[in-house]
């Protein structure tokens, strides 16, 4: 089993990332943990389809999307965002200790149990999903002397609980031509899966927290700040905007200001790090 690997974010945080074990791999995209003092203020989080589930160790972290506010005490939970989430951090001063989970899209639904239709745009207290179940594991982990003891721990975790359910293939076969078919059009998608429309968004809103054309947009400006991120030459927005079948720039700049905060251009001049999902500001 591969460990824990430690990536620079900052000077003053150690953070650590896990890929999961191949049998969590259809669930689970990454196991992270940190601790130390953060240089930035403000972690910006990027919407791509995912769910987060955090456990907080450290001085309580005040969370913000649009009109939403949630102080993420202990344990919170995340559902799919359509707008960028912060989370703000008030002192350089203080310790903070983080360990989470962030699942692919679809993959919190066998573990929470719950339609993720009800989470969207939304972060809530984990143990009001599942007080036993989630307390437990916060202990669990409270005892844990290191961030990658955490790490550990917490797939370990996992994969107990994965060991007791099914995998439906079904909704992730949805999924997957969304994000890999993002040419196509609604009803295009509708029609390659062989199921009504109403179906597939009941599914999907089941399993992935959002409809069939929420998830494609997401995905594609997922894709869009990828190419943004990746390719230093881009200063034809308007090109951009047609190979990404947006119907206008007008429309590709909004979507990107909705997803991070920032036009197209502000997001590519960024001097601040950047990873996959998050800003750091």
């Amino acid at each position: 089993m591969d460990f824990p690997a430690k990536i620079r974010i900052n000077n003053g945080m150690d953070f650590f990332v896990k890929k999961p074990a191949p049998s969590l791999d259809s669930y689970i995209d990454l196991f992270w943990a940190s601790n130390g003092n953060p240089d930035f203020r403000e972690e910006r989080i990027i919407p791509d389809g995912s769910c987060l589930l955090l456990f907080n160790f450290g001085k309580p972290v005040s969370s913000n999307s649009g009109n939403f506010h949630l102080p993420v005490k202990r344990c919170i939970f995340t559902g799919v965002f359509t707008n960028f989430i912060s989370m703000k951090y008030d002192s350089f001063e203080d310790i903070h200790q983080q360990v989470g989970v962030i699942f692919k899209p679809g993959g919190a639904y066998p573990f929470i149990r719950m339609p993720l239709e009800e989470f969207k745009n939304q972060a809530i207290d984990a143990e009001l999903i599942n007080k036993s179940v989630f307390e437990k594991i916060y202990d669990q982990l409270g005892e844990a002397d290191s961030c990658e003891r955490r790490i550990m721990m917490l797939e370990k975790i996992f994969l107990e609980m994965q060991s007791k359910f099914d995998f439906h293939t079904l909704p992730q076969d949805f999924i997957n031509l969304i994000k890999f078919r993002n040419n196509l059009k609604v009803n295009e998608l509708v029609d390659k899966t062989g199921y009504s429309q109403q179906y597939v968004n009941k599914i999907l809103r089941a399993h992935a927290g959002v409809n069939l054309k929420s998830l494609q947009t997401i995905f594609k400006v997922s894709r869009a700040i990828k190419m943004l991120q990746g390719d230093s030459k881009i200063e034809n927005f308007a090109a951009l905007a047609h190979d990404l079948n947006y119907f206008d720039q007008p429309h590709f700049i909004h979507q990107i200001k909705k997803m991070t905060g920032f036009t197209p251009k502000e997001f590519k001049d960024l001097s601040l790090p950047i990873t996959s999902r998050v800003i750091y500001l």
